[in-house]
C-alpha cells in the first residue's frame, strides 16, 4: 500500500494543498519498505488526485482538506484521512501500527462543520 503525506519539512503539512511535498511511504506485511519524496507540482483543481493517482497512491494523510479535493480523490478510489499533525516518523509508526486514525472533517475555506458549529475554525487554520 502506498500512502501519499503533506509535508511541510519533515511534518504533515496543516493543508493538503498548500504543501511544500509529498512523503511516499510504501508499506508491504513488513512494515514500511521505502520512503521517497516528491515536490508538490502545484495546487490546481483536481490535478492532484490525478498525479498521485498515477504515482500508485491508495491514501492520502494530511492535517486538512477541502470537501472538493476529497470528493476528487474518492472518485480516483484514493482514501483521504485528515486530521493528523506531527512527524514523518510518527506517521510511519501509526501505519505499521495500525493506529493511523483522523478526523473526517473538511475544510471550508477556514471553517469547519464540527458537530453542526459552521462557525469553528478549522483547527489547521487557527
Amino acid at each position: 500500500m502506498k500512502y501519499a503525506v503533506a509535508t511541510d519539512g519533515n511534518a504533515v503539512s496543516p493543508h493538503f494543498g498548500r504543501c511544500s511535498a509529498f512523503t511516499l511511504i510504501d508499506c508491504g506485511e513488513s512494515g514500511v519498505l521505502k520512503i521517497t519524496t516528491v515536490t508538490n507540482p502545484g495546487h490546481e483543481p483536481y490535478y492532484l488526485p490525478q498525479y498521485l493517482h498515477e504515482l500508485g497512491v491508495h491514501v492520502v494523510v494530511a492535517g486538512g482538506m477541502g470537501r472538493r479535493a476529497i470528493s476528487s480523490f474518492q472518485e480516483k478510489n484514493i482514501q483521504v484521512i485528515t486530521g493528523i499533525d506531527g512527524t514523518i516518523d510518527r506517521v510511519c509508526s501509526s501505519i505499521t501500527d495500525g493506529s493511523l486514525t483522523g478526523e473526517k472533517i473538511p475544510c471550508q475555506g477556514g471553517r469547519n462543520k464540527r458537530d453542526g458549529n459552521e462557525g469553528e475554525t478549522c483547527p489547521h487554520h487557527d
